[in-house]
């Protein structure tokens, strides 16, 4: 029988959970670092998502094909941002795009994409 000590030990620590959960962390993964839970918030920013689209849109509709590079749109995205006065983060890119990826709104190669890569490699297509 539970003596409550569990769900004190998870109500002293909210933030973090709610972190790990937000990131997809199993329970018993490493700690979430500072910088992946700001490209987590980030990456749920409603502005943050709106930027992207509008960038894929505008890639996509400038491109020859039906693919962009993914160092073409981490290329448009600090300035885009800017422009929208929204926090530029990669990590926060690579969550979102692996998002729509999963929603089916783009098609990410490679998938999923990591954050911590040197620089984005691969494309991203319409569906």
């Amino acid at each position: 029988e539970e003596n409550g000590d569990g769900a004190g030990a998870a109500a002293a620590a909210p933030d973090v959970a709610a972190a790990d959960a937000a990131a997809g962390a199993a329970p018993g993964a490493p700690p979430v670092t500072q910088d992946e839970v700001a490209d987590s918030e980030l990456a749920e920013d409603v502005e943050f998502q709106s930027t992207v689209r509008r960038v894929l849109l505008n890639l996509f509709e400038s491109a020859e094909e039906d693919a962009v590079s993914l160092a073409e749109v981490a290329e448009a995205m600090p300035g885009a941002c800017a422009d929208e006065s929204v926090p530029y983060r990669v990590g926060a890119l690579v969550s979102v795009l692996n998002t729509m990826h999963d929603e089916e709104k783009v098609f990410v190669d490679p998938y999923p994409l990591v954050a911590s890569a040197e620089e984005l490699s691969g494309t991203v297509r319409m569906v």
